[in-house]
């Protein structure tokens, strides 16, 4: 199993962000047969467990993006010293490089693909992005055309016959 990034301070999930996903509840409810995983970090563990998933399997390759040096900074202000800069072009100095979250993103699909049927993600912006390009075999890069909604549910669902053609459909669902 390949190492996987060291984890980061993580502040308390504040009372108004642990509200936010309460819509995600009621469509959740009616998959939450389905198995479900999280990602370690305390808002993705919350959101599971108010729509309906408190026994998600934690899964560490779902964690953010370990952004490095520029953890907590905005693309904005690192654009001040670096201009042009983008996560998705530039390394990460001290974090993990984009083909690292892919190698991630694809265990995620493996582990998935073991299941029958659907699995319910509860995870962050940018793995899910690169999670979105590799259902279809995109190069990671491709990811920063995908965009989820916080507080969305989207799916992502490989054909048949293994992942040579997908659906990926970004937009709320209503079941």
């Amino acid at each position: 199993r390949s190492p996987t990034p060291a984890p980061r301070p993580v502040s308390p999930v504040p009372p108004h962000a642990a509200r936010a996903p309460a819509p995600l509840a009621p469509p959740c409810v009616r998959r939450s047969s389905r198995p479900a995983c999280t990602s370690p970090r305390c808002r993705a563990g919350a959101t599971a467990r108010i729509s309906g998933f408190k026994d998600a399997n934690v899964l560490d390759d779902l964690v953010e993006w370990d952004y490095g040096v520029y953890e907590g900074r905005t693309t904005a202000e690192i654009r001040e010293e670096i201009p042009g800069w983008s996560v998705w072009d530039n390394p990460i100095p001290d974090g993990e490089s984009i083909d690292a979250v892919a190698q991630r993103a694809e265990r995620v699909l493996e582990r998935s693909a073991e299941v029958d049927g659907r699995v319910v993600l509860f995870a962050h912006a940018h793995i899910l992005r690169i999670h979105t390009a590799c259902v279809p075999c995109l190069p990671p890069t491709n990811s920063r055309v995908f965009g989820p909604r916080s507080g969305s549910i989207s799916n992502t669902e490989p054909a048949p016959s293994h992942r040579d053609a997908s659906t990926v459909d970004l937009s709320p669902t209503p079941e």
